[in-house]
């Protein structure tokens, strides 16, 4: 067990270190690199609290995991999964429906084609987390159960 938290810590620490004040980018980086559920369902819950760390790359970043951390045998990593999803769907789900009901039009836009891309490649990621959600609201029940409940209705968004 304390070979788990040491292992654990120095995670932890090397996440630390790669956060800088200016982007969470490289710390979620160095966070999925090293494969510690543990340490990236820690990084999702400081996320979670502090809404201005998020950005469409960090989305991009944690979606992939997101959908392996809803099927997880652990409770709290699938709230704190939840918790992540929703929060991405409340304060991205209108810049990423909009950029895609308005693609790029012909002439050099750079940053409006790479923001084009980046909600493209977040939606169809989003579309994976609810397949996932889906199949798993009828195997969960209880607290579980109302959190992937709830997580079905936030995604009612994309079928408006």
């Amino acid at each position: 067990m304390s070979s788990v938290l040491q292992s654990r810590i120095s995670h932890l620490q090397l996440v630390r270190a790669a956060w800088s004040p200016d982007s969470v980018k490289s710390a979620v980086r160095v966070a999925l690199d090293q494969d510690d559920d543990s340490v990236i369902v820690d990084l999702l819950g400081i996320l979670c609290l502090k809404h201005s760390l998020w950005s469409l790359e960090v989305c991009n970043l944690v979606l992939p995991k997101l959908g392996y951390l809803l099927s997880a045998k652990y409770d709290s990593y699938v709230l704190v999964a939840c918790k992540a999803v929703k929060l991405i769907l409340r304060n991205f789900a209108s810049v990423i429906m909009g950029n895609l009901a308005a693609p790029p039009t012909s002439g050099i836009d750079i940053n409006r084609e790479e923001r084009y891309a980046k909600c493209k490649t977040c939606h169809s990621l989003l579309q994976e987390v609810r397949r996932t959600a889906i199949e798993r609201q009828s195997q969960v029940v209880g607290k579980i159960g109302s959190a992937v409940r709830e997580l079905k209705v936030a995604f009612a968004v994309f079928d408006s």
